[in-house]
């Protein structure tokens, strides 16, 4: 029986690192009679581009390559073709699939039916992350990417994904077929994604060593509100090429990396995201967690209001990683963007 395991990340739960690590060992997983999905260029985004949305285009990454949807749409049937071919020749004991970009094509319908005329099992495996945590990783992506304060979400606005998300999954391939992990580090079998996704894969087939590999580090608290700020003044109107030279310099030097990481130290912030995310939550752990390590529930008597001081809220996030920019954090900062 034909099985094919679809990893659909979602972003921000080491979806670039299992990648990576496995896409370094397809040969040996392929002689094992695993193989794994990557087409040449863009691997991670090659399957979804059939089915995506016309914003999936605008990204940099497409733009560099394809004129428009179009073109884009082509290149992802082709990889598809060229994958239905691999799956027809090889005919291995289990394929594999990973995309975070399949988590938000519009239609994933089409796409599990597309799976259908090759694979008669198909399995589909994501990570969530407590919501605190995830939106602190937001946040990382937002400053990294250019943005100031004003544009950042606040704890009052945030979206929570996994709801509708794994719910569409669900009623496609059933949910006995859908597998969910806790990506708290606790929860991760060896503390480390990529083991414990070789552990998920495991049950299913026989497969050689995976190494795990680490990628996207987030910056220190200090770090990432020093280019907050640098984002309020230049923004996007800093060339790409300066903002990457910024980034590595920040990541490549031990006194940055020595400063404290991005933690959540205002209650009142967690109360808001908490509130907001304590039904999904409940739901994750009742439907899918059991066994693994939980993601936290608010109690219902702490719970917040939506309706709170939008202005309020921004101010005390704006304080909250301000608190992190003490002068040593400067200084080190600046001794490493300056080297």
């Amino acid at each position: 029986m034909a099985h094919v395991l679809v990893h659909i990340g979602p972003h921000k739960t080491g979806t670039t690192s299992i990648q990576k690590a496995f896409l370094a060992q397809r040969e040996a997983l392929r002689e094992a009679g695993v193989l794994y999905a990557a087409p040449r260029l863009m691997p991670e985004r090659a399957l979804a581009a059939a089915f995506s949305a016309e914003s999936f285009f605008r990204h940099p990454h497409m733009r560099q390559h394809f004129a428009g949807t179009a073109e884009g749409r082509a290149w992802g049937e082709r990889c598809w073709v060229e994958f239905e071919g691999e799956v027809a020749t090889d005919r291995p004991q289990l394929a594999i699939i990973s995309s975070e970009h399949i988590a938000s094509v519009p239609e994933p319908a089409r796409l599990i039916d597309r799976l259908r005329r090759s694979f008669s099992r198909i399995t589909v495996v994501a990570y969530v992350r407590d919501p605190v945590d995830l939106y602190q990783s937001l946040l990382q992506q937002n400053i990294r990417g250019g943005k100031c304060l004003r544009a950042l979400p606040t704890p009052m606005e945030y979206r929570y994904p996994y709801d509708r998300l794994l719910r569409r999954f669900a009623d496609l391939v059933g949910a006995e077929n859908l597998v969910v992990r806790n990506f708290a580090r606790e929860n991760l079998r060896g503390g480390d994604v990529v083991t414990d996704f070789c552990a998920v894969v495991s049950g299913f087939a026989r497969m050689p060593p995976v190494a795990p590999v680490r990628v996207n580090e987030s910056l220190p608290g200090a770090a990432l509100t020093w280019l907050m700020l640098a984002n309020e003044t230049i923004g996007l109107k800093m060339p790409l090429a300066a903002r990457r030279r910024t980034l590595a310099a920040l990541q490549a030097s031990p006194e940055v990396a020595a400063l404290p990481r991005l933690r959540m130290t205002r209650p009142r912030l967690e109360q808001h995201i908490r509130s907001r995310t304590r039904k999904t939550c409940i739901w994750l752990n009742d439907g899918f967690l059991s066994g693994q390590a939980p993601l936290a529930i608010l109690p219902e008597a702490e719970q917040v209001q939506a309706d709170g001081d939008a202005a309020a809220v921004r101010a005390e996030m704006r304080d909250w990683l301000l608190d992190y920019l003490t002068p040593e954090a400067q200084r080190v900062i600046a001794r490493a963007v300056t080297a």
